[in-house]
């Protein structure tokens, strides 16, 4: 019996066993996006999208079609290639992404690593445009001045006093509104946990002016669930009339953030309140009281500030 190890057999054995597991790049990409519209909402699968959209075409232009492709010499040519085009923080953005698909791929041992190594770009961080308290007042006047519909400044109000998301806004169930106890419960949120909002006093008369019969608070004229780009385009409606520089759903958001905190100076209060996840470990030691939450948010809306004597 011949015992001998052919060396070029041992060779070709051990580079066999050194070999990458690599994969299309475009399959690595439909299977991270089952995963996602599996486990997470359409809003998200959409920013994966278009977040990966403009990497994967550059990585497609330069024949650069395997996940073992994708080496440092690559990602610093797609820097180079977009840096006079966009900010350094899409660009961090756009490759953190592909790192996001990428382990993707790891963790269901489709590819065994990532080939590049990525430092992100410095970005220069510009002050968000705030909306001024001038302009909370001009809209509120426009309200009682001019023939707006109940629904529309209900969706005002509501994000200005409970920070609410316009997507959550949209999906507020008439079934989920406990009036005597001015909560109303979001069963759909952005990261898919269920939490209470709180209705201000001054707002009851108003939610139950808008209450319907059919599944949802808000609903247009086909009684059909309202979608997003309809409250961005009130929001538009009254930026114009009202001559307002700065205003959006998302920076309302922020203006009721910013009102809270000043006010109470409790960064845990406004994290519950606006549904975020962030300072989790901190998060463990809070008992949070939301009746105490309820409370607060009424002696701190940002409304009060615009109430008339």
């Amino acid at each position: 019996m011949n015992n001998q190890i052919n060396t070029k057999e041992l060779i070709n054995f051990l580079l066999h066993q050194q070999e990458e597991k690599t994969i299309d790049i475009d399959i690595a990409y439909k299977m991270f996006l089952n995963h996602i519209t599996i486990h997470n909402r359409p809003g998200t699968l959409s920013a994966y999208k278009s977040v990966l959209k403009p990497i994967l075409n550059y990585l497609k232009s330069v024949n650069v079609e395997t996940t073992c492709q994708i080496t440092t010499d690559v990602i610093n040519n797609y820097i180079l290639f977009r840096k006079n085009k966009i900010q350094p923080g899409t660009i961090n953005k756009e490759i953190k992404n592909l790192q996001i698909m990428l382990r993707f791929a790891i963790k269901n041992n489709y590819i065994d690593k990532i080939n590049f190594r990525f430092e992100p770009l410095k970005t220069i961080k510009k002050p968000i445009p705030k909306i001024e308290d001038e302009s909370i007042r001009k809209i509120l006047n426009y309200f009682e001045t001019s023939n707006v519909y109940p629904k529309n400044k209900l969706m005002f109000l509501l994000i200005l006093t409970t920070g609410i998301r316009t997507n959550e806004l949209c999906h507020i169930k008439n079934s989920n509104i406990d009036l005597e106890n001015g909560i109303i419960h979001l069963d759909f949120t952005k990261n898919g946990e269920p939490r209470n909002i709180y209705i201000v006093d001054s707002l009851k008369d108003l939610v139950a002016q808008v209450m319907n019969k059919t599944n949802y608070l808000f609903i247009d004229e086909h009684n059909e669930r309202m979608t997003q780009n309809t409250v961005r385009q009130f929001f538009k409606h009254l930026k114009e009339n009202c001559n307002i520089d700065i205003l959006s759903p998302h920076k309302l958001r922020h203006y009721y953030a910013t009102s809270i905190y000043n006010k109470s100076l409790d960064i845990y209060l406004v994290k519950d309140l606006l549904g975020h996840k962030s300072i989790q470990m901190t998060q463990i030691y809070l008992d949070i009281n939301h009746k105490d939450n309820q409370l607060k948010n009424n002696i701190y809306s940002p409304l009060n500030d615009f109430a008339t004597h």
